[in-house]
C-alpha cells in the first residue's frame, strides 16, 4: 500500500504530495533550505503541520510521535550524553515497558548486528563519528518500526564507514520490507550501494520532481 504523504503547510513545505513505494530506500535531495529536514519532521510527527501522513492504510497524522513507530536518525544523532552505549539503545525499549530480559536480548542483538557490541559500556564522547554514528542507528533499528527516517545520517564520516553503513540500512530494509527515507548529500553513493526505489527533490519548500524508480508517483502543485 506504500507511504502517502499531502502537505499543505508545514515550516517551509507547501502544496506537496507523494506515494511512495513501501519497501526500499526512498532519497530525499535538494539544497539548503529546500525543506528536506522539515520534510522528515513532519512525518515523524516532531512539528506542527497542516498534513496528512499515511502508512500501509494507518493515518499516522493522527498519532502522537511516540505511536507513530517511527524510526528517526536526526544529522545531530541526538544521543543521551549522560548514557552509555546500552542504555541509549535500550531507551525506547525500556520506554515501552518491555521486560528488562527482552531488552537486553535486543539490545545485544542489534548492537551485534551493527558490530558495536564491544562499545556497549562506553559513553558517546568516547566514540568515534563513525561509531556514534553506528550507536544512533541502533536506537532506531532496536524497534519495530514500520518506517526509518534518516537526516543526513551517514554524510559526517568517512566513505568506506558510509558505504557499509548504507549497505547495511539496504539491507535492513529489505529484510524488514520497511521503507527508509534518507536525506544525503551523497546520491551517487547511496544509488550505488542501496536499493534506491525513489528519488524526490524539493526547492524552496516545493516538490520539483520525483524519479520513478519503482512505483512512486508524484504530483506537484503550482
Amino acid at each position: 500500500m506504500g507511504l502517502h504523504i499531502r502537505i499543505h503547510r508545514a515550516g517551509v513545505l507547501r502544496n506537496i504530495s507523494l506515494d511512495l513505494p513501501g519497501n526500499g530506500v526512498t532519497l530525499v535531495l535538494g539544497p539548503n533550505g529546500a525543506g528536506k529536514t522539515t520534510l522528515l519532521k513532519t512525518i515523524a510527527g516532531v512539528i506542527k503541520a497542516d498534513a496528512e501522513i499515511i502508512l500501509d492504510g494507518t493515518p499516522l497524522h493522527m498519532l502522537p510521535p511516540s505511536k507513530r513507530m517511527i524510526g528517526y536518525v536526526p544529522q545531530n544523532l541526538a544521543l543521551f550524553r549522560h548514557m552509555n552505549v546500552y542504555d541509549n539503545i535500550a531507551y525506547g525499549l525500556r520506554a515501552r515497558h518491555l521486560p528488562e530480559n527482552l531488552v537486553e536480548e535486543r539490545v545485544r542483538e542489534t548492537a551485534a548486528r551493527l558490530g558495536i557490541q564491544h562499545l556497549l559500556a562506553r559513553m558517546p564522547w568516547q566514540l568515534s563519528g563513525g561509531e556514534q554514528q553506528r550507536v544512533a542507528l541502533a536506537r532506531a533499528l532496536v524497534l519495530d518500526t514500520k518506517l526509518l527516517l534518516l537526516d543526513e545520517a551517514f554524510d559526517h564520516i568517512d566513505e568506506e564507514t558510509r558505504t557499509e553503513l548504507m549497505e547495511l540500512v539496504s539491507t535492513e530494509a529489505e529484510k524488514r520490507k520497511t521503507p527508509v527515507i534518507m536525506v544525503t548529500h551523497h546520491p551517487s553513493e547511496a544509488k550505488k550501494h542501496m536499493k534506491v526505489k525513489a528519488i524526490v527533490k524539493l526547492r524552496d519548500g516545493r516538490l520539483v520532481s520525483v524519479e520513478n524508480r519503482a512505483e512512486a508517483v508524484a504530483v506537484v502543485r503550482a
